[in-house]
């Protein structure tokens, strides 16, 4: 293991505090690797740490565990493990992770917000929590509350005469008011557009 406080020739990425690195872990350029005071950080032989990320240790110990792959802007703070071979996505954070072995965590993904539980499910990256605060399962009594809620999809309206004249569209084209408002105000003396594309002039 290489200590942090041994001289590093890598100037790419940072390592402070009690850091311990296995000798075969893959660094990218931007990373920052630290432990507050009284904290330690551990990580395992063969990790691969993308481009800009950071993980921070606090309040005690965080092990980062055997292959787990950290893509590229991970943020890890806290105390907790990364199980071995498990695999983050860019962009994502995790406040005193609790993931398991091999789990996948999705790109851009929030984990282990301080109110929750670390116990539970949402928490360890095996399962995403639901609209309803549920752990992804859901029965038929809490489906029918949701689907009460959610929004209709916007419905193109026809009028008679567009559809007399066949001009009903054969899609709906999300957006277009608001395209047609931005011709509007870039080219102002433009005609608009009417259905077919051509100008009504």
């Amino acid at each position: 293991m290489v200590q942090a406080h041994e001289q590093l020739t890598a100037v790419d990425y940072y390592i402070g505090g009690n850091v311990e690195v296995a000798p075969d872990v893959a660094i990218a350029a931007g990373v920052v690797l630290e432990a507050a005071p009284g904290a330690r950080l551990i990580i395992a032989s063969g990790v691969c740490i993308g481009t800009g990320v950071i993980v921070q240790a606090a309040s005690g110990k965080l092990v980062i565990g055997i292959g787990v792959n950290l893509g590229s802007g991970v943020l890890i703070v806290g105390q907790g493990i990364v199980g071995p071979h498990a695999c983050i996505g860019a962009d994502s954070s995790l406040l005193n992770p609790q993931v398991t072995a091999g789990a996948a965590i999705p790109a851009r993904s929030l984990l282990g917000v301080n109110n929750q539980n670390p116990g539970n499910p949402e928490h360890n990256g095996h399962s995403s929590p639901s609209a309803n605060g549920q752990d992804g399962q859901s029965d038929s009594s809490h489906s029918d509350e949701d689907t009460a809620h959610m929004p209709e999809p916007a419905i193109a309206e026809v009028t008679e005469s567009e559809a007399e004249a066949g001009l009903a569209p054969a899609r709906i084209v999300y957006g277009r008011e608001q395209v047609t408002q931005l011709m509007q105000t870039l080219f102002p003396h433009r005609d608009t557009l009417n259905g077919n594309g051509k100008g009504t002039s």
